[in-house]
């Protein structure tokens, strides 16, 4: 079942633990470009001392472009950072998150065979299948599970800036692991990379 609802106490706790992450890797590199740019002046002024005045101009645009490199590594290291920050006030404001709530015992799964991830056909109904994967849902101690709930928050971008997964059940084994070219041929007929249900039975696909 797929259903919109509201964020638990725990997601937002979640958000807002990741906002707390996030400032202090903004912190490491405000550091950092203020370490930089003392010390690329550092070394332009001591070398003044000790070149030519002639050569001054030409110290100082040195100087002024290994200033701007780190500057523009800044900028562009903290760019991702602004923009998750940006999603989470916009999630949390929206207060609306995705929730698959999925109750199986019948899955075929498409192991990896390259670094893609791990893909997974699940029965949800007795004429529907839930497909779905990708490097965010490798196996783990309970999942996949009998009851398991998936969860997910997006920017207004569409960005995803939530992903959670809640086993609920036991934790089940595949029906069949399919890989090689029928599993490519698999992943041609499914829209993996998105929560898709289709009309159709697992028996089907081999």
């Amino acid at each position: 079942m797929k259903i919109e609802r509201q964020l638990t106490g725990q997601e937002i706790k979640t958000l807002d633990k990741r906002v707390k992450v996030i400032g202090k890797r903004k912190s490491r590199l405000t550091k950092f470009i203020i370490s930089w740019t003392l010390i690329c002046l550092a070394i332009g002024t001591i070398a003044s001392f000790y070149v030519d005045s002639g050569l001054w101009t030409l110290l100082l645009v040195t100087t002024a472009v290994f200033v701007a490199i780190g500057l523009w590594s800044y900028v562009e290291a903290k760019s991702p950072f602004d923009k998750e920050l940006k999603g989470i006030e916009e999630l949390k404001i929206k207060n609306l998150v995705t929730s698959i709530q999925v109750k199986t015992t019948e899955y075929y799964e498409l192991t990896e065979e390259e670094d893609e991830g791990i893909y997974y056909l699940f029965q949800i109904q007795p004429d529907k299948i839930l497909s779905f994967g990708g490097q965010d849902f490798y196996p783990t101690k309970k999942f996949p599970n009998s009851d398991f709930e998936i969860v997910e928050g997006k920017s207004s971008s569409g960005q995803i800036i939530l992903l959670e997964i809640y086993c609920n059940g036991d934790k089940i084994k595949p029906i069949k692991k399919i890989k090689g070219k029928e599993k490519w041929d698999l992943l041609q007929k499914f829209d993996l990379d998105k929560f898709q249900i289709t009309d159709g039975l697992l028996k089907t696909f081999g």
